[in-house]
């Protein structure tokens, strides 16, 4: 009976040891698919900032941003 108790006590803790294990691999591959789905974000930012639909993008913000500032300023007078 102590025998059995004994075993049941080790699966326990061996159980409970494979759990924490698991539970940092989890965590590091959760990691690495992070890194690898920032990356390849990235890498397409950098696809996107070496088009030139990038740069009339750009151009259409600047001047939008330029529009606006014009009338806002020149509805306050």
């Amino acid at each position: 009976m102590i025998q059995a108790i004994d075993s049941e006590q080790v699966l326990v803790t061996n159980l409970e040891h494979f759990m924490t294990k698991a539970d940092k691999s989890l965590a590091t591959l959760r990691e690495r698919e992070m890194m690898q789905e920032l990356k390849n974000l990235l890498s397409e930012i950098k696809n996107i900032e070496s088009s030139s639909s990038f740069g009339l993008i750009l151009d259409y913000i600047r001047f939008n941003n330029r529009l606006e500032h014009f009338i806002t300023c020149h509805s306050c007078t």
